[in-house]
């Protein structure tokens, strides 16, 4: 494939042809989520666009930052938009948030735009921008988790109240919400992939944020945990039932590589 995409593939196949191959080669990787194969073709054909398409996924967030972001020249869209406002937020702190509400609005206008040239009967021709208006909403609604989760620990810090009282009110809604508005089962596996490997992300900061609270809130201590061994059980179940059965191991046996011993725990039961 990088052959032909060079134009070094000697034989009598049609440009038009080869075009067709890639294109559908693309399309069949990112359907069976292989991100690291996708990230290392487009770093040999110099392609941001699947560069950036994959890498967040893996996620190798330094090379995007060092080697993507500074050089990619592409099309303004708002799935461009978006990858745009998880980096964002990617170190997730407060420092990124003014920044991804600032890309958001951006990303809105274009998936707006691009609503409104679509013809009124269109139906199937707008599903791709309601997939992508939920990716924007919960960029949105990662930022109140990281802001909540600040503004939290500085209050829970003086006191009790904090650890045992009200505070990160938002942040549990949000994770209930996602728990409850996922994709359809018959929707293509990359918009189940793009969506929950985001919220993957979440969870960690929300791990990150409570692993001190083992003995004082038992409750928010295991809150990330749990919420992420569901997001790769529902994964992996979707993959499963698709008849992904490959994907559905592969997403089992990477993430229960990397997973917290209590969020393998979790996800066993």
């Amino acid at each position: 494939m990088v052959k032909a995409t060079h134009g070094t593939y000697n034989n009598t196949v049609p440009k038009a042809e080869m075009c067709l191959w890639e294109e559908q080669w693309l399309y069949c990787a990112s359907q069976l989520s292989q991100w690291d194969v996708l990230s290392d073709f487009g770093k040999l054909v110099d392609n941001y666009e699947i560069l950036l398409d994959s890498l967040w996924k893996q996620p190798d967030w330094a090379y995007l930052k060092d080697n993507v972001i500074p050089k990619a020249q592409v099309e303004e869209t708002p799935k461009l938009r978006i990858i745009q406002a998880y980096f964002s937020l990617h170190e997730k702190n407060t420092n990124g948030v003014g920044d991804a509400e600032n890309i958001v609005g951006k990303g809105v206008d274009l998936a707006l735009e691009q609503w409104w040239q679509l013809p009124e009967m269109s139906i199937h021709a707008r599903i791709p921008l309601l997939q992508q208006f939920q990716q924007l909403v919960e960029v949105q609604e990662s930022a109140r988790v990281i802001i909540d989760i600040a503004n939290g620990n500085k209050l829970s810090g003086n006191s009790s109240v904090g650890v045992h009282g009200g505070l990160y009110a938002d942040l549990k809604d949000i994770l209930e919400t996602w728990r409850l508005r996922t994709p359809n089962d018959w929707d293509n596996m990359s918009v189940w992939y793009d969506l929950l490997q985001w919220r993957n992300e979440m969870y960690n900061a929300v791990i990150d944020a409570f692993k001190e609270f083992a003995n004082t809130n038992s409750q928010l201590h295991h809150l990330g945990y749990r919420d992420k061994a569901w997001n790769v059980n529902k994964l992996a179940h979707i993959a499963r039932k698709q008849g992904l059965h490959d994907v559905c191991v592969t997403v089992l046996e990477k993430c229960t590589a990397t997973l917290p011993w209590k969020c393998r725990r979790l996800l066993l039961r």
